[in-house]
């Protein structure tokens, strides 16, 4: 009996959920927007389903005043989450690619960064969760192929140093990675040389460097 239950496409559909839900929170984290593309099947058969079941109920008043209130409820949590996240995607998307208009070489811990504004991502680091800090693949696994790979603070140090025309984009995943070795480097570079992400984050960067 349970065994017929688990080979049902909901069962299915549940698992592969799950399991999705799992790696995004427990294994690969923190997560950019594009690891949550895995979601879309799953979810989509489900709205489907909830769209049968919806219409099924309406042409037979079966549940009507229940169906209605659902479906209206779901769709005001639905309006009152998205709105605001589409909002903050909207300007942080838009303040992206004003980078274009100030430099040609950004360096940024966000791998998006460089790619929406249409840039070069300065000194060779896209994603550094591949390739830099103790929480990247190059310093977890022990492979001689990987390790070329690897950046320390050092490379980068040095590599914006040598290039004064990189401009940092300073953002929340920047304020993620860096430590004090980091603080102490940026507070002898000049004002000019960092474009912030929005307000907050300039505030609280500006706190951090002024400690």
């Amino acid at each position: 009996m349970f065994q017929k239950k688990m080979s049902t496409p909901g069962w299915h559909m549940a698992t592969g959920l799950v399991l999705t839900f799992i790696f995004s929170i427990f294994i690969w984290e923190p997560a950019w927007d594009h690891y949550h593309i895995q979601y879309l099947p799953y979810l989509s058969v489900a709205a489907g389903y909830a769209l049968y079941e919806l219409l099924q109920r309406l042409h037979s008043r079966k549940g009507f005043e229940t169906t209605i209130l659902v479906t209206g409820l779901v769709l005001l949590f639905y309006i009152g989450l998205s709105l605001p996240l589409k909002r903050y995607s909207a300007e942080a998307y838009q303040g992206m690619k004003e980078i274009k208009k100030h430099t040609s070489s950004v360096f940024s811990f966000n791998p998006l960064v460089s790619i929406v504004a249409g840039v070069e991502p300065a000194c060779g680091l896209i994603d550094p969760f591949n390739v830099y800090g103790k929480r990247s693949l190059s310093y977890r696994i022990k492979s001689a192929y990987i390790e070329k790979f690897k950046v320390t603070d050092q490379d980068l140090f040095n590599c914006i140093r040598q290039h004064p025309g990189i401009r940092l984009y300073i953002s929340k995943w920047f304020l993620f990675f860096i430590d004090e070795s980091w603080v102490n480097f940026l507070k002898g570079l000049p004002e000019s040389r960092f474009i912030y992400s929005n307000s907050r984050v300039q505030k609280y960067f500006e706190l951090l460097l002024n400690k």
